[in-house]
């Protein structure tokens, strides 16, 4: 079977809008909540403790750290104390507090 170029720009168009719906949506965030105390910020990436109005969740209190290439709404310098936050993270170290390398972070106003 012989792929013409209109049916192969259309087979391309379709493969395109398949992987952007696949990286369309995060999922649900695993906190939500504010900036606690900032314990370190730079320009590549800034670490923070999270708070959660709910103290028995399992991120209140957590270290989060994120790069700034992962950092929607705002920079890593200019995170300040008390901006409401929505945390996506896959890996936490077991300690106390946690310790999570979050895959996204929202900033909300």
């Amino acid at each position: 079977m012989k792929i013409t170029s209109g049916v192969r720009a259309g087979l391309v168009v379709v493969f395109a809008l398949a992987v952007l719906a696949g990286c369309a949506g995060k999922g649900e965030p695993n906190a939500v909540g504010t900036v606690g105390t900032i314990q370190s910020a730079n320009a590549d990436s800034v670490s923070f403790l999270m708070q959660e109005e709910d103290i028995n969740s399992p991120m209140n209190n957590a270290l989060i750290t994120v790069a700034a290439a992962d950092l929607e709404g705002s920079t890593p310098t200019e995170l300040a104390t008390g901006d409401a936050v929505r945390v996506w993270a896959q890996v936490c170290a077991q300690s106390f507090p946690p310790q999570c390398q979050a895959t996204s972070v929202v900033v909300d106003d």
